[in-house]
């Protein structure tokens, strides 16, 4: 098994921290009604979702489903495209 690096690690971490922000913006976006509709966040599944983007490949493809806002920020989607959608804008990564 390939060992990570500490920059790996760290980097890995970051984007737990940033997982987890992001849900607790959705979150109170949502709780203020600047976000429609029911979101199902993931706090709590950081981990799978960062571990999963970072093993695979740049390349790779996902579907998003449930609890689907962790992967994007994993493969490097910036944050206001996952937003976007979830706020009724086209410019969003959604499609």
């Amino acid at each position: 098994m390939e060992q990570l690096s500490a920059d790996k690690l760290l980097e890995m971490y970051r984007m737990l921290v940033l997982c987890r922000r992001l849900d607790e913006k959705i979150l109170e976006l949502n709780t203020t009604g600047l976000l429609s509709g029911w979101q199902h966040l993931g706090a709590g599944h950081e981990g799978l979702q960062v571990g999963v983007c970072m093993a695979g490949r740049k390349d790779d493809y996902m579907m998003l489903s449930h609890r689907g806002f962790h992967r994007p920020v994993a493969k490097r989607v910036p944050v206001k495209k996952i937003l976007a959608p979830l706020a009724g804008r086209a410019s969003g990564s959604g499609g």
